[in-house]
């Protein structure tokens, strides 16, 4: 009788150590397909992240536009705490003091800041950063004046959320635009020289008086999503 006790519990530490080695498998396998980008993603699962993107573009710009209806200027505009992980990274010396025009402060535009997932990613940053960026460097085609638009950039997204994100804006599949040279500088109350347009590298022209869309870099394996906050 000891002996089969014996065996029995011997049996079970066996049973539990599988269940153990089974379960790190598995969470292994799940860590490690959020690590490499978006191309694990379902078409269902594409679209909405692309939806996603385009609604939180949607709210950066209308608490944007807000805060101009409230008095602010541009310039005066503040994306200070986008990342929280670089500070002072959007301090915008123009704003008043208050944070009355500040788009991410309850005194100002009252959003919260927005992180894309590492899944939505081609390749995830591997530190914290939010993977958007605002800045006034490029202009967009056949919108307002030839001067540079305020605008919203989510960078390093898989094709197939570039794809849907385009679909969604009505527009054809995304094409190569060079806008390598716009994502310098961040947007602290001044304007940079005009870097490059969106909309004159594409053989179709799609994106000409698009205020958002996704264009894809020239390596072709991603894509980035710009919406206009403010046209000029």
């Amino acid at each position: 009788m000891d002996n089969m006790k014996r065996t029995e519990s011997g049996s079970a530490i066996i049973y539990i150590l599988i269940a153990t080695i089974l379960l790190a498998a598995l969470t292994y396998n799940v860590m490690q397909g959020s690590r490499t980008g978006a191309s694990s993603l379902t078409k269902e699962q594409a679209s909405l992240a692309a939806t996603e993107i385009i609604e939180y573009g949607d709210v950066v710009a209308r608490a944007v536009q807000k805060l101009k209806l409230r008095g602010c200027s541009d310039t005066q505009i503040s994306f200070e705490g986008l990342d929280s992980h670089w500070a002072g990274q959007y301090d915008n010396s123009n704003a008043p003091s208050d944070n009355s025009c500040h788009v991410f402060d309850l005194n100002g535009g009252g959003i919260n800041t927005y992180t894309v997932p590492d899944n939505f990613m081609l390749a995830p940053w591997g530190f914290t950063y939010s993977g958007m960026e605002i800045n006034g460097e490029a202009s967009v085609e056949d919108l307002g004046t030839s001067a540079a638009e305020l605008i919203l950039w989510a960078y390093e997204l898989n094709t197939d959320i570039c794809e849907n994100i385009n679909e969604k804006a009505n527009l054809s599949a995304p094409t190569v635009e060079n806008m390598a040279p716009a994502f310098s500088t961040e947007f602290v109350g001044s304007y940079g020289l005009l870097a490059d347009n969106i909309g004159d590298d594409s053989p179709t022209d799609i994106y000409k008086g698009q205020l958002f869309g996704c264009i894809l870099a020239s390596s072709l394996d991603k894509g980035h999503f710009y919406q206009v906050l403010l046209v000029r």
